[in-house]
């Protein structure tokens, strides 16, 4: 197993501040839900993300995948 990390940063900022939409809110905790299934599964390593609210936030997700389609795959079905 290799160690991948992915790097995830809003398409809207100003959620940041002036808060998420229904929709977004929506999609944050499948988001959540997602990655607190791949931690149980000793999947993800770390999640998290930076606690500034300008347009360079972002997240981080390190991850245990066997190889770089497996890493893709798990990228890619991630809901944000």
């Amino acid at each position: 197993m290799a160690h991948y990390l992915y790097r995830i940063q809003p398409t809207r900022p100003a959620m940041l501040l002036e808060g998420s939409t229904p929709e977004e809110d929506a999609i944050i905790g499948q988001h959540f839900a997602y990655l607190q299934g791949l931690t149980a599964q000793g999947v993800v390593i770390l999640a998290g993300r930076t606690l500034n609210t300008d347009p360079s936030s972002f997240g981080i997700v390190i991850f245990r995948a066997a190889d770089d389609t497996a890493a893709h795959a798990l990228m890619d079905n991630d809901p944000v």
